[in-house]
């Protein structure tokens, strides 16, 4: 982005190939491209998070249930609950 701004004739040529009269317009095209591409990539790191985490919770659950009913108490009734 900054190679376009420092070098006019960069972008000229730029919104040239893009059809575009105004080279300005074409840098702020070039702009919202990359901002949707990181934005939906985000997203999906975001997703990625979600699952793992809802899986992590699982596990932990799993895990106490067994600790739980190793030492003889019910694992319906947490001790640790409010």
């Amino acid at each position: 982005m900054l190679a376009l701004t420092l070098k006019r004739a960069w972008l000229t040529h730029l919104a040239a190939a893009l059809g575009v009269y105004y080279p300005p317009t074409a840098l702020f095209l070039v702009l919202s491209f990359f901002m949707i591409v990181m934005l939906v990539h985000f997203s999906m790191v975001v997703s990625k998070l979600l699952t793992q985490n809802q899986k992590l919770a699982q596990k932990v659950a799993l895990l106490e249930a067994e600790i739980s009913f190793k030492d003889g108490a019910d694992p319906s009734h947490d001790s640790n609950a409010a």
